[in-house]
Formats: structure tokens, sequence, C-alpha cells
């Protein structure tokens, strides 16, 4: 027992988090996404559909009550890298339905935590590409696999 706090106090500490979130980590890495069982889609079709739906239900009740800017910006980046797309700051600020402002500090702890990287645009200095870590991809595929299967 000693063993796993001392295990999941240095993930806290390396991750700057929660022993919660640690172990939640620890989880995921521990249990990858299992490979989607016949009948499923892939998972980034399936996150894109829980993009429109949640789209959609802001539509009908309004956005205040049912915003989350920052699982819309994790799913975007998720499709978006699955179709070998990049997308900006500016498209993932526009993206979230939020002010541009809350939607860059909202960044800047992605960014923080480690979930996004930002890389300079090659050919216009004036454009920053916004993707997912790799090692945001497991416990991504872990949640919308058992969001999948719990549908």
């Amino acid at each position: 027992m000693h063993r796993l706090l001392k295990i999941t106090s240095a993930v806290a500490e390396q991750r700057s988090c929660t022993p919660a979130d640690a172990i939640a980590h620890i989880e995921c890495a521990m249990f990858p996404a299992e490979a989607p069982s016949p009948g499923l889609r892939p998972l980034h079709e399936f996150a894109e559909g829980l993009r429109r739906a949640r789209a959609r239900r802001c539509g009908l009740f309004g956005t205040l009550r049912f915003r989350d800017p920052v699982w819309d910006m994790l799913l975007d980046l998720y499709v978006a890298r699955a179709r070998g797309l990049r997308l900006s700051v500016g498209a993932l600020c526009v993206g979230s339905g939020v002010p541009g402002t809350t939607a860059l500090r909202h960044i800047e702890g992605l960014d923080k935590l480690g979930y996004v990287r930002r890389q300079p645009d090659a050919r216009d200095n004036r454009r920053i590409w916004i993707e997912l870590t790799d090692e945001t991809i497991a416990p991504m595929e872990t949640v919308l696999s058992q969001m999948q299967r719990s549908a």
C-alpha cells in the first residue's frame, strides 16, 4: 500500500494534479481503450457525432447551462488529429463557442496540464497550430470508448 501511495504522489507531483486525477491518469495508462467491438463506429466518428449532438443540445436549451468548452476543444482536436487535419488557435477558439479571451484561457490551461501543444506555422508567423499531445490520446480514447459502449 505504501508503494502505491508513493507512485500516486509522484504522478500527482509530476503532473501538478490532485491524487484523484493522478489515479485516473494511472488507470488510463494501465487500461487503454480496448479495440472497437464489431458494429461500433471508429472513435473519431463517435467523437464527431458527440460534438454535433452537443451543439444541437446547446441550440435547443441555450449555451449557458450546457457549455463545456474544454471538452468541446478536446473533441475537436481529437477528430482533427484522426482526420489528419490541424486546427489553429483561432479556429479552436471559435469552435469552443465561448468568448475569445475565455477560450484562450482554457487553451493555456490545457497547455500547462500537458494535454495540448502549440506549434508555430512555418509559413505564417501569425498563426499557431494546436494539437493534442501523445499522452492525451490514450485517456481520450478510454473515455470515448467507455461512452460509446454505454450509449
